[in-house]
């Protein structure tokens, strides 16, 4: 299932677009895939929160309730935004930047533990 939720993480950052070369011009994702995006992002959220919180402890409990919180932000974001203007102030508020930021470190987290996984090395406990 961490497969699943670092893909969803990945393909929610790919359409908040958080790089600083997509800036000038935003480029539109068909709406299909803004709202498959943003209904991932809020269903997979909501369960790495809930799994998080009733079957998990330690470290991991909180990386899956944080990067849940932040996933289902996100989706507020994502589908919020569908049909914002690229200079609207909601494209650059500070919590959305703390989101993105959330988002983007939930995912190397959830990506580097799984690569080590699948190479044999020992994780986070």
């Amino acid at each position: 299932m961490g497969i699943v939720v670092c893909i969803v993480m990945l393909l929610g950052l790919s359409v908040l677009q958080p790089s600083p070369w997509n800036s000038v011009k935003r480029v539109q994702h068909a709406s299909k895939l803004v709202l498959f995006s943003s209904g991932s992002l809020l269903a997979f959220g909501l369960w790495n929160v809930i799994y998080g919180y009733s079957s998990i402890n330690g470290f991991w409990m909180w990386a899956s309730m944080i990067s849940g919180s932040a996933m289902v932000l996100a989706s507020y974001y994502v589908f919020s935004e569908r049909h914002a203007e690229q200079n609207s102030e909601a494209n650059t508020s500070g919590l959305r930047k703390v989101v993105v930021a959330l988002l983007a470190i939930s995912f190397l987290l959830y990506s580097t533990t799984l690569i080590q996984l699948n190479l044999g090395y020992s994780i986070l406990r």
